[in-house]
């Protein structure tokens, strides 16, 4: 029965990996890439590399655009510009409820025409949608390998059933046998990386394809549940009046308190 057993997690580890191997090395590959997305597009848009930052001077031109074209919005976001991505990126909503974004130069506060390269976000992209493809099947095919990488993890660690002898077993120069060695001992090294980032990954994405629980909480609103974790309470304050805009050095000088320079 045993033997049955790890003969059918064989030929099931052994098919899973060849067909969707290649699409997993290139999901792999992506992700490794993408740690160096700012550097990639900063080598793809050269002009952006000759941007020195001072953060004052960026904090200070974000304000003054916000001010001038949304002092009547909703709510103001500012990805500060940094040394990996010399812009100002600003988001705004607007009183219809509509949003807004704009990337300026950090030093002039001028808006910026980028190129239509996506940089080093391409691979970024990549990694959990894949590329060409609307978003939510690309998500749903990544999500259906990870698993599949999942199935085959599990299926190699019950068909190794002497995985930690095989661990110190390396036969050089025997051919066939040697690849399989090698095979052995680097997967037994990697395996809790592997099923790390199976699993987490898996779980990122998991009302794509677990959405059960969510439609029977929130039948109207699916979404809802992120709304609620995100949401913080805040106490009703009755017959309150906005509260005047403070200016940009009072909201600074906390934050240089607390964290220092933010540079």
């Amino acid at each position: 029965m045993q033997k049955s057993i790890r003969q059918s997690m064989a030929w099931l580890h052994s098919w899973t990996g060849l067909i969707f191997g290649w699409l997993l090395f290139a999901i792999f590959l992506m992700g490794s890439l993408s740690y160096f997305r700012h550097d990639i597009s900063l080598w793809m848009q050269p002009s952006l590399a000759q941007i020195q930052v001072n953060q004052d001077t960026a904090i200070q031109t974000a304000y003054q655009y916000l001010e001038q074209n949304a002092p009547d919005a909703k709510t103001w976001m500012i990805n500060l510009a940094n040394d990996q991505k010399p812009l100002n990126q600003l988001y705004w909503q607007k009183a219809d409820g509509a949003y807004e974004n704009k990337i300026l130069d950090p030093n002039t506060g001028k808006e910026l025409s980028l190129g239509t390269t996506q940089g080093g976000d391409f691979f970024y992209q990549f990694h959990f949608q894949l590329f060409g493809i609307p978003i939510l099947l690309g998500r749903l095919i990544v999500s259906l390998a990870a698993f599949i990488m999942l199935l085959a993890l599990i299926s190699g660690i019950i068909t190794h059933k002497k995985i930690l002898t095989d661990f110190f077993t390396l036969r050089a120069f025997k051919g066939q046998r040697s690849y399989l060695d090698f095979h052995n001992v680097s997967s037994v090294i990697a395996l809790p990386f592997f099923l790390t980032i199976t699993f987490t990954g898996l779980a990122i994405f998991f009302y794509l394809y677990l959405p059960w629980g969510m439609q029977k909480l929130y039948p109207e609103n699916n979404y809802q549940y992120f709304d609620e974790i995100n949401a913080k309470v805040i106490a009703k304050i009755e017959n309150n009046s906005p509260a005047r805009m403070q200016s940009i050095h009072n909201l600074m000088q906390p934050i240089q308190r607390e964290w220092g320079n933010t540079d």
